[in-house]
């Protein structure tokens, strides 16, 4: 490396610049204070309270990356963190879904934002969202914060902006809402009207204006049922507060817009709250790398500044204790190849050459290279050793990563592509482990030799259910053994794909929403276009759909599906849609 590593004698003063995963919160002067929830895992939680001086005031709950690849609502709500109040109260949750965020992902564990039931706290997810109610109760108004597809418009002018779309819009379940434990009516519309009102004055593009956009969610013919497992809903229906999801486009290429427009939603509600803050800055600067903090075997910290190299003796102990940027909130330090995305405080053996990488949310920003040295091990490298345990199972579905505390549990649906990866230990190398998906054998090996590492598994065909957990043949476990020793096992919980609904347009009016089960009346020679297809489904993989009866016929094109009516007399068919061979649901068609 060019010059010599520096020892941190002088740490404490370096402590008010470091990103460190402590496990505790601390407080600041001035109606300040940081609690940290969950430390040290890939879903660590960091809530922040800001107190005006006024008592009795009113207090706005901002949750912003509940979903982690919307980066406008995050970095927006991580601008409020440094702010001071002279009225009201600020409950703050910048990155509520650290793991997706720095996976850059919607849910590599699934969806939070559908996870607001309430119901058996099964994972650290739920722990999180169990949190989050909490808050809610503390709260008089609710905002959480996202990038949504498309733009909203109340009228179809084309795929990216119709009523089925997101972006831009400030959404409500309800425009009137009454909670049946008091007499006070939420006026959700209204409220939101008033915050529109005095965005799009400040917005000059008339195409990014914002829209108000009532799910309806409480009606049983609403397009958006699966809102009712929404952090908003929750908190509109269990706690009777205003809830309402502030989404910018995700159409809008340069997420500094959308930071900008996200602020100034949230500052028109803080002034309809009457809540006084002293406003954010509306630039964002890069961020920047000064050293990475790191020990080696326990020993003293070496400050290493960005694109240096560090060497290490085979097999030694590395950990990075701290990363010294110009922000302290959303950054990670991965240890390439080991570990989890996020492995500040956490000493990994290293036996190859390998690197550091920081990030903020996922953006990389520096690096350090990890060098091993041909030479014996030092004296220093000797420690006491841990008793060994898995601490994580690594899986891969449809692609992506997904991982999994021990005793954890991982829903996928049914129909998946699912592959062990790895288990992640302490005190004892992986590789001697075996690592047996119980209910799996793999038809290349002719035998069960109950290491199934590295395979991938169909979940809709390659399981047998008799050794599946429940009697319906959909929760399996996966278990580590040294030897006849269990070290740790998780669960897989298989979901049956299911339909919501199909978004049918003949280009002559407003395209309608077709939910599963229900009937769809169609005329003789028509020529009917299924734009969206919306279901449980990441991406819709190996979904597809299949007419049934003499209705007429079905072409698939390259960004829709094209149904044409047949002539003829009245006839009835079925519209399927299936994935791996297996039916998710059916929209019933009358020809007249």
């Amino acid at each position: 490396m060019r010059g010599k590593r520096i020892l941190i004698w002088i740490f404490a003063h370096l402590l008010g610049f470091l990103a460190l995963p402590w496990g505790i919160g601390w407080g600041w002067a001035g109606g300040r204070k940081h609690e940290i929830h969950l430390a040290g895992t890939p879903y660590e939680l960091h809530v922040y309270r800001l107190e005006g001086r006024e008592a009795k005031s009113p207090t706005m709950l901002i949750i912003g990356g509940i979903q982690g690849d919307e980066p406008g609502g995050f970095l927006a709500a991580d601008r409020y963190v440094d702010l001071t109040l002279r009225r009201g109260s600020l409950l703050l949750v910048p990155r509520a879904n650290f793991y997706s965020i720095i996976k850059n992902q919607r849910g590599p564990e699934g969806d939070m934002n559908r996870r607001f039931r309430d119901g058996a706290v099964r994972s650290s997810m739920d722990k999180v969202v169990e949190i989050l109610k909490g808050l809610m109760a503390e709260a008089d108004i609710f905002l959480n914060l996202h990038d949504g597809s498309g733009f909203y418009y109340p009228r179809w002018e084309s795929p990216q902006r119709n009523p089925m779309r997101f972006g831009q819009s400030i959404i409500a379940d309800a425009a009137l809402y009454k909670h049946p434990a008091g007499d006070r009516v939420l006026e959700l519309e209204a409220m939101a009207q008033r915050v529109i009102k005095k965005v799009n004055s400040q917005i000059h593009e008339e195409r990014h204006h914002f829209h108000f956009n009532n799910h309806r969610t409480l009606e049983k013919d609403t397009p958006h049922k699966e809102q009712r497992a929404s952090a908003t809903f929750y908190a509109l229906t269990q706690h009777g507060i205003p809830a309402f999801g502030v989404e910018t486009s995700k159409d809008i290429s340069d997420p500094r817009i959308r930071v900008q427009y996200q602020t100034m939603v949230i500052n028109a509600f803080l002034e309809e709250m009457g809540i006084a803050a002293d406003q954010p800055p509306m630039a964002l600067d890069p961020p920047q790398l000064q050293y990475v903090l790191i020990s080696v075997n326990g020993g003293i910290p070496l400050a290493v500044p960005d694109k240096e190299t560090v060497a290490v003796a085979p097999g030694e102990l590395v950990e990075v204790v701290g990363v010294v940027a110009n922000y302290q909130r959303g950054i990670t330090a991965d240890l390439e190849g080991l570990g989890t995305e996020n492995d500040l405080h956490k000493p990994l053996r290293v036996r190859k050459d390998t690197r550091i990488l920081v990030r903020k949310e996922s953006q990389v920003f520096g690096q350090v290279q990890i060098r091993v040295a041909d030479q014996p091990k030092s004296v220093r490298s000797l420690q006491t050793q841990e008793a060994p345990r898995v601490e994580y199972f690594l899986l891969d579905v449809n692609g992506e990563k997904r991982l999994v505390e021990n005793h954890g549990r991982l829903k996928v649906v049914m129909g998946d592509i699912v592959r062990v990866v790895d288990v992640l230990t302490q005190g004892i190398p992986s590789d001697v482990l075996q690592v047996n998906f119980i209910g799996f054998v793999h038809e290349g090996s002719g035998e069960n030799k109950g290491e199934d590492r590295g395979i991938p598994i169909r979940t809709a065909k390659d399981l047998i259910p008799r050794y599946a957990l429940d009697k319906d043949g959909r929760t399996y476990r996966v278990a580590a053994f040294d030897g006849q020793q269990l070290l740790g096992e998780m669960a897989l919980e298989l979901e049956p794909p299911r339909l919501s609904y199909l978004v049918v347009g003949n280009g002559d009016s407003t395209p309608a929403a077709y939910g599963e089960g229900t009937r769809m009346l169609v005329r003789p020679s028509e020529e009917l276009r299924i734009l969206d297809v919306r279901t449980n489904v990441q991406d819709n993989l190996g979904v597809t759909l299949e007419l049934k009866g003499p209705v007429g016929s079905l072409e698939q094109g390259s960004q829709d599906w094209l149904l044409r009516v047949g002539q003829g007399p009245e006839a009835s068919g079925e519209l399927l849609v299936i994935r791996d061979g297996l039916p998710m649901g059916r929209i019933l068609i009358q020809r007249l």
